[in-house]
């Protein structure tokens, strides 16, 4: 399926003037999303409700370095970063009005059924997290949907150093026998600085990025700036286009319309950040793996 046979499915949004940014590439994909959410808004999307399992309690902590090469970051049974503290005493996700942190599928093949995990709300349709493997720097954790047809697996592993990070790996399975047309996104609410001046943060993003942050300030209140990303780290060769999202929200989006609240660059706003992956082809037998990192700035 070709970037033209998307755009049309995406395209109510841009007549809305939702594709506002600098760029020319992130424009285009921002049709490219239109398109798709035009054809998303004329089928049912089904979203079943909260699953009693959903958390925002930590489960596994990661602490590395001091000062300015700190990092903790703490994830919950169901695979959710809920804190994310970097440099020390600079907390960018807990600061927010919900903490909110997690991880979507869109399967359009199946009605456009959507499956979600926001940390504070989910979608209702999961099955219970299993921990696959656990050690000092990473953890692993699996959950397939509560009617079997898809497996997401994912590893989030501690990278200490100068500029410590999180990195996530999501694998999706598709564990049906029919072929299916998938978007997968990570999305994340912004209180950057500890939440100052009430998580009014500035959020852009590139094809490859998406991040909120406070500028820098010489009065004595704030000191200094600083800001949380999502940057991809590499995508399956399967996926037709990705790209970088800010959401003028703090609440997690639907899967099958993430783009209904995307209005950057923005700026002064309690908002989101939300990293899209559109696959147009994924098969029973071929899961597909997207890798991407949270780092502070």
């Amino acid at each position: 399926m070709s970037f033209k046979t998307w755009a049309p499915i995406l395209g109510c949004v841009a007549a809305f003037g939702l594709f506002a940014g600098s760029a020319s590439a992130q424009t285009d994909a921002a049709k490219k999303l239109a398109a798709l959410q035009g054809k998303l808004q004329q089928q049912t999307t089904q979203v079943t409700g909260d699953n009693p399992q959903a958390t925002t309690t930590c489960a596994y902590t990661f602490t590395s370095g001091s000062g300015f090469d700190y990092l903790q970051y703490c994830v919950t049974v169901n695979g959710n970063i809920v804190e994310f503290q970097s440099p020390q005493g600079i907390e960018s996700m807990q600061a927010s009005p919900t903490t909110g942190e997690g991880y979507g599928v869109c399967d359009m093949t199946n009605n456009n059924t959507a499956y979600y995990d926001w940390a504070g709300s989910d979608s209702g349709n999961w099955g219970a997290p299993t921990l696959v493997k656990q050690t000092a720097t990473e953890v692993v954790i699996a959950r397939t949907t509560s009617d079997g047809l898809w497996t997401l697996t994912q590893t989030i592993t501690q990278n200490a150093g100068q500029q410590p990070f999180a990195r996530v790996q999501m694998q999706i399975k598709n564990n049906s026998n029919t072929s299916k047309q998938v978007l997968l996104m990570r999305w994340a609410a912004v209180g950057a600085l500890n939440g100052f001046s009430n998580n009014q943060d500035d959020l852009d993003s590139t094809t490859n990025s998406v991040w909120g942050s406070f500028p820098a300030n010489l009065g004595f209140e704030t000191p200094t700036g600083g800001g949380l990303m999502l940057q991809n780290l590499g995508a399956a060769p399967d996926v037709e286009f990705y790209q970088g999202f800010p959401l003028n929200t703090y609440l997690g989006p639907n899967p099958c319309a993430p783009v209904v609240n995307w209005k950057g660059p923005l700026t002064g706003t309690d908002g989101s950040i939300l990293m899209v992956y559109a696959i147009q082809n994924i098969v029973k037998a071929k899961p597909l793996t997207f890798a991407m990192k949270y780092v502070a700035f």
